[in-house]
């Protein structure tokens, strides 16, 4: 009965179930990270699949431009949007807030059954496979990424174990090569364009794992599986590739220094956050895997170290890797590779350790279950009491967060139930059922702490609309703002185009053009044009750029008819809605926006030609044409050579 209920997934059900309504979730809302005033999901997402869908309904096919952020941007070209996604495609049917917490729940679920489908493959039995699942789909890092609203990042992350599937069965294929070849070139391909910055390490893992594949194997034939696969990724991604490409040169960030692209490396003192679950702080510098799920990984590494070398020498160099600067080897490999600066994040490096811990997990619970009564029950014994009384007294005294000390009381009930297996008191069913449930407390408390939901009247609330409103009532042109009072989701939503905005994927040009006209003197690469300089953070906005004096002859130029504030400008009388003001350009001329692409300043170094843009434009549609094509031919091949084998 156990074995069919894990079979079933009942588990994941469950505790996807309770991980939803604990949070908040609700479809007329969006992820947030509890405390955060803003989310990547309503900054960027929202506006995103607003786009696309509008653009969709609207009969205009796929849009290629955006005129609401920095001054007109190409939006196809951008990888942040999405467009080359083909799960994306679905925004041009489903409303935005649909679209995307649907994405969110498909994704959670792809990334738990890519998990046990790769585990299968690995022989474990339902309950090492249910645990090495459910780790992984609830696995601290995707759940705050989600709350933190990087839902491309989610995207990413749930065909990795995919990914590293269609590499063993690619590799160790006896029959069907070009039919494992496909699927590899599409998992690769999915994944890439689910996130470039994701794709990697993942990348890099399945090429390691690969190799230690092949070594099994003694043939060359993997060899033409994987040059097959590489093509069908390239082809399939050139939508996202040749527009990146052919725009490079233009971006700001290709000039990244080192201390820019290094930002979020994981300092050695965030290690101490593998026992001890951090209920604030950045995702991205986040290594709690969860402590029932390292106990096991650890586990699993001591009694089989030949076997897991591979996944150990990974995670130690992801681990190195995650240190950016603080280790040196970042440092030395930028410099060797100055292309890895775009990447930014070295701590991104401990995804691997948020895929690889949860499999050795799944490992660690088989071997306890298949040895029964063995040595080493006293040292569990010891840990589980240990961890135990610090969690208990934890909890008790309130010197620590619940969502720690929920860890710490896991950790050691497993601890302490293994110690119990150890001496021959418990049976291997009811082991493989408390490591689950160890497992699915921690996680679901974890995620508890990281991720909530809020509605449209949280995030759009009644002051933005009104002000978006009073502009439109003004005959806006294009609108700058040194606070980001009208913000990014309230701009899409009432069509106002913005002199700024908040995308890693800018036009160098055009971003300096915007601090030239917010006159602020800071150069340099930042996600946020006009980066927010003088707040200290998300609460301290009304306080940016206060010394910077706007020129409002440069942003005449720009067609910027209006400054929104949060504070008062020394340029004339402003309109009060609530605690904004709004300043209209006094300069006499302010030039007329045409609504061409691009629609930017005469005469303003440093951007391309119009021509240029119109050729640009052209080749970002064209593959993504070409790209789409080659989805919906390979699909339709994998469902042929399918229904061939079935005959």
């Amino acid at each position: 009965m156990i074995a069919l209920l894990l079979r079933r997934h009942i588990l994941l059900l469950v505790g996807l179930m309770i991980l939803m309504v604990w949070t908040g979730f609700r479809f007329d809302g969006l992820p947030f990270t509890p405390g955060a005033h803003f989310s990547d999901a309503v900054t960027s997402h929202f506006p995103a699949a607003l786009h696309l869908h509008r653009s969709i309904q609207a009969g205009q096919g796929l849009p290629i431009w955006r005129e609401t952020i920095l001054a007109g941007h190409p939006f196809a070209a951008n990888p942040l949007n999405k467009t080359a996604y083909p799960f994306q495609w679905l925004a041009g049917v489903f409303p935005p807030l649909i679209h995307l917490n649907g994405m969110i729940l498909a994704h959670l679920l792809a990334a738990y059954f890519g998990m046990a489908r790769w585990a299968c493959a690995q022989q474990m039995p339902p309950a090492p496979t249910t645990a090495a699942a459910l780790a992984y789909a609830l696995a601290p890092r995707l759940i705050a990424h989600t709350g933190a609203g990087h839902l491309d990042v989610l995207y990413a992350l749930a065909w990795f174990p995919w990914l590293m599937l269609a590499v063993q069965r690619a590799v160790t294929a006896q029959e069907r090569r070009f039919f494992h070849a496909l699927v590899l070139g599409l998992a690769a391909a999915l994944i890439l364009l689910a996130d470039v910055r994701v794709s990697f390490f993942a990348l890099a893992l399945a090429v390691g794992y690969g190799i230690v594949q092949r070594r099994q194997v003694r043939s060359l034939r993997p060899v033409g599986v994987a040059l097959t696969a590489v093509a069908i990724m390239l082809l399939l991604t050139l939508s996202l590739s040749l527009p990146l490409l052919i725009w490079m040169p233009w971006l700001s960030r290709s000039g990244l220094a080192a201390q820019e692209a290094g930002v979020f490396a994981m300092q050695p003192a965030q290690w101490v956050g593998l026992i001890f679950a951090p209920q604030t702080g950045s995702q991205e510098t986040l290594a709690y895997v969860g402590l029932p799920v390292l106990v096991l990984a650890i586990f699993a590494l001591m009694r089989a170290p030949r076997r897991h070398l591979y996944w150990a020498l990974a995670l130690i160099a992801a681990l190195i890797y995650a240190l950016g600067e603080y280790a040196g080897v970042w440092s030395i490999l930028t410099r060797i590779v100055p292309a890895l600066l775009w990447f930014r994040v070295p701590a991104r490096a401990w995804l691997v350790g948020a895929l690889v811990l949860p499999l050795l997990a799944g490992y660690g619970l088989q071997v306890l279950m298949d040895e029964g009564r063995r040595g080493g029950g006293r040292r569990f014994m010891i840990l589980g009491v240990g961890l135990v009384s610090a969690g208990g007294f934890s909890a008790i005294s309130g010197m620590v967060p619940a969502g720690m000390a929920v860890g710490l009381l896991t950790g050691g009930g497993l601890s302490l139930v293994v110690s119990a297996r150890a001496a021959g008191r418990l049976t291997s069913v009811r082991l493989g059922m408390a490591a689950l449930g160890f497992i699915l407390i921690d996680l679901l408390a974890f995620g508890h702490g990281w991720l909530e939901w809020r509605d449209e009247q949280t995030w759009m609330p009644d002051e933005q609309r009104t002000l978006a409103e009073a502009l439109l009532a003004d005959d806006a042109g294009r609108i700058y703002s040194p606070t980001y009072t009208l913000e990014q989701q309230t701009a899409a939503l009432y069509d106002l185009a913005l002199f700024g905005g908040v995308d890693p994927f800018q036009i160098a040009a055009v971003a300096e053009a915007v601090r030239a006209g917010g006159g602020i003197a800071e150069t340099g690469y930042n996600i946020t044009v006009p980066p927010l300089i003088g707040a200290v953070d998300d609460g301290a906005l009304a306080l940016a750029n206060r010394d910077a004096t706007p020129r409002w002859d440069v942003l005449a130029r720009w067609g910027v008819t209006h400054i929104v504030s949060a504070y008062a400008l020394d340029s004339g009388e402003a309109i009060r809605i609530g605690a904004s003001h709004i300043y209209r350009n006094p300069d006499p001329d302010v030039m007329a926006l045409k609504r061409t692409i691009p629609d930017w300043a005469d005469g303003w170094q440093g951007l391309p030609e119009a021509a240029d843009v119109k050729f640009y434009n052209a080749v970002t549609a064209f593959s993504a044409a070409l790209s789409a094509g080659a989805f919906v031919g390979i699909l339709i091949l994998l469902l042929l050579i399918g229904r061939a084998r079935r005959r």
